[in-house]
């Protein structure tokens, strides 16, 4: 979780970068102070994208930073954490879930991009192509 806050304070605007909700109404929230963004941003995103790739790229799309591109992300949008039992084995328990600036829950429903592209096998990357020409101004 850490270094997807400190990466984040890098390109997102002031203000929250993820929701972490706990049982009970329980909720933290990290924050960017970044003032002004510096970069234009294309996020690539696949359906491997996952967890602290998936904060980053929610933050990106909800404040409106860049663009997100690719196809749906994986969906894992749950805390976890290992309990360790007795003889060396252990459990793992879902603790919170993680909900994006705009407060959207990405469990099983991944980011979904602002521009679908699918790269093909033996094809030249299509989403890297895209992402450039979005750069570029084309």
């Amino acid at each position: 979780m850490g270094e997807v806050v400190n990466m984040s304070n890098l390109f997102i605007p002031e203000g929250p970068i993820v929701h972490i909700k706990y049982r009970e109404d329980v909720e933290q929230t990290y924050y960017s102070k970044l003032k002004k963004p510096k970069y234009k941003l294309v996020v690539l995103v696949n359906e491997n994208s996952a967890s602290a790739s998936e904060i980053f790229a929610g933050a990106v799309q909800d404040t409106k930073v860049g663009t997100i591109l690719g196809v749906p992300t994986y969906g894992k949008g749950t805390v976890q954490q290992i309990i360790p039992l007795v003889k060396g084995d252990g459990m793992k328990l879902t603790i919170a879930e993680y909900q994006t600036p705009n407060r959207r829950n990405i469990h099983n429903k991944g980011i979904q991009p602002d521009i679908i592209v699918k790269s093909k096998d033996g094809d030249t990357d299509q989403q890297l192509q895209k992402a450039i020409e979005i750069l570029s101004g084309i």
